[in-house]
């Protein structure tokens, strides 16, 4: 089973580098710290009244929201020619974060944002986190959240391998 192999290949390689690098530590521990102490404290008080969250305090319903954001901002690009554009390649995903009901429920979204917030991949994820850390159960969302994610992931896999071994063949020089 390679794609296991693979996996735990750059699980051990991320690990060690995360360990070895500051940077990335304050981007996977301290960011989503300082951002949920933005959200809840800075702009919790208004925010919860403002998109009327329910009986679910505004700092339980942004928790799916900032673990989301972490995952996505820890993503690299193959793409990329530089380790700064690797990293700017996350900022993508971090828009579809934001048009999510990440932060806010998608019902306080304008027609056209919502339409688009409820039919993109995060939204089931965060839905089902959320349901999940509130309510102890997976929720209505559970199977588009689960097959976006193994959708993702089976094209994100394909295309890095296809991406990694263009980029180690020989370069053939024509004469």
């Amino acid at each position: 089973m390679r794609v296991f192999s693979d996996t735990w290949t750059m699980t051990r390689r991320s690990l060690r580098h995360i360990v070895r690098s500051p940077d990335t530590i304050i981007t996977v521990a301290a960011m989503p710290i300082a951002l949920m102490l933005l959200f809840v404290y800075v702009f919790g008080g208004d925010f919860g009244h403002v998109f009327r969250t329910g009986p679910v305090k505004y700092v339980d319903f942004i928790v799916p929201g900032i673990v989301a954001m972490t995952v996505v901002s820890g993503m690299f690009g193959l793409l990329a020619k530089t380790v700064e554009g690797a990293g700017s390649f996350s900022y993508i995903l971090l828009l579809l974060v934001f048009v999510s009901p990440g932060f806010a429920p998608t019902s306080s979204m304008s027609a056209p944002v919502r339409a688009f917030a409820e039919h993109q991949p995060i939204t089931p994820i965060v839905d089902t986190m959320r349901s999940l850390l509130i309510y102890g159960h997976a929720g209505d969302n559970a199977w588009a959240a689960f097959a976006w994610c193994g959708g993702l992931l089976a094209v994100c896999y394909v295309a890095s391998l296809r991406f990694f071994r263009a980029r180690r063949a020989p370069m053939v020089v024509s004469q």
